[in-house]
């Protein structure tokens, strides 16, 4: 990232205590000191078993410049500066807040129990044919994870495409506080991460955060959704609708998709139709990529550079992926398996040929507390 020096840093937050010093701009920041690169920031997070200060020897073996640590740290510096404070992980976010002010980049924020790292993913690709995107790698979308990204965003850019998770209330709302979204797009509701709630209608609250913020001017949801009053039915801000299969003259859907195999029809907002080619299985990418189309088309890409941009779409790692091992044909779905994804596989899953089998090999599901 160019162009933050710790004279910035210390003016967006100034109750840092400065020791030593830490000449240069700063070149990059992380969480992991594995990760650190000559130049960089660290951060030095208390974990549940181990904390950040622990591995300050090893960010300054690593070349790195700097290191935020509690203020009561009395180790040694290993030679780094170190920037002492109060809270290191409300330092981490405050400072990724002041930078995205800084930049006065758009913000499109991306939540919803299942999907939402295909959806964004797809999403990413399809603005990439008008503008200069950075969106979160992978799934990283945690109170830590979204600072980073944008911390670690490079100018010139005209968007972020930030995936934002929660496992209790209040998560999504601390997110779109640091990054106040423009635009919010969900894709759904389901019992996912339900272990810190007591029913669905309080997980479609807690989704309800995603939309929020005065800031954003509009939301992207399914007519689908489930507990659409929560959510469909909340006044602000304004909403755009998108479904899948949109029967004739019987939906409020702005955006709708039809066709079967590879051949697949939208309809956009305003009526325009588009065809494109299609070749990713499940009817729940179809949802994902329908909700990218709609968020993509009111980010003003045009139908035509939509259809275009299709065909190339990827999924992400470990979703749906093929493998074939000594002529075993193995799909790899694994990645944090939940009961709705896990029934999306199974209805996927190809036939065997004459003699073979299919075969599932589940896991345990996690984090659903009362639910499982």
């Amino acid at each position: 990232m160019a162009g933050l020096t710790h004279q910035q840093l210390c003016k967006w937050l100034p109750g840092v205590n400065v020791e030593g010093e830490a000449a240069g701009e700063i070149t990059g920041f992380a969480i992991d000191s594995r990760e650190i690169e000559p130049g960089w920031l660290f951060f030095a997070l208390r974990g549940a078993r181990l904390s950040g200060v622990d591995f300050l020897e090893e960010v300054a073996r690593r070349k790195g410049r700097s290191a935020f640590v509690p203020k009561e740290y009395s180790g040694p510096r290993f030679g780094l500066q170190l920037l002492r404070v109060d809270d290191v992980r409300s330092s981490l976010q405050e400072l990724a807040k002041r930078y995205l002010e800084h930049l006065s980049v758009p913000v499109i924020a991306v939540s919803g129990s299942v999907g939402k790292t295909t959806t964004k993913d797809f999403l990413a690709s399809l603005l990439g044919a008008r503008y200069r995107v950075v969106a979160s790698v992978g799934s990283q979308n945690t109170q830590l994870t979204v600072p980073l990204t944008l911390l670690r965003a490079k100018p010139p850019l005209d968007l972020f495409v930030l995936e934002m998770g929660m496992t209790a209330p209040g998560h999504l709302a601390r997110l779109v506080d640091i990054a106040p979204p423009d635009m919010a797009l969900l894709t759904a509701v389901e019992l996912v991460h339900a272990e810190g709630f007591s029913s669905l209608e309080g997980i479609a609250q807690a989704k309800a955060e995603l939309l929020s913020h005065p800031k954003t001017r509009l939301g992207i949801i399914p007519r689908s959704l489930t507990r659409w009053e929560a959510i469909g039915k909340a006044p602000h801000p304004q909403k755009l609708i998108f479904e899948l299969d949109r029967a004739s003259g019987g939906s409020d859907a702005d955006y709708s998709l039809e066709g079967e195999g590879e051949r697949l029809i939208f309809r956009l907002s305003g009526g325009e139709r588009v065809e494109s080619s299609w070749q990713i299985p499940g009817a729940h990418n179809r949802h994902n990529l329908l909700a990218a189309v709609a968020c993509a088309h009111a980010m003003g890409v045009n139908g035509q550079e939509i259809a275009d941009s299709i065909p190339s779409l990827k999924l992400p790692s470990q979703r749906l992926q093929p493998i074939d091992v000594r002529g075993i044909h193995v799909i790899d779905d694994a990645y944090n398996a939940c009961e709705v994804s896990m029934c999306q596989a199974l209805d996927v899953m190809p036939e065997p040929g004459e003699g073979g089998r299919r075969i599932a090999l589940f896991g345990e599901m996690r984090e659903l507390g009362g639910f499982s």
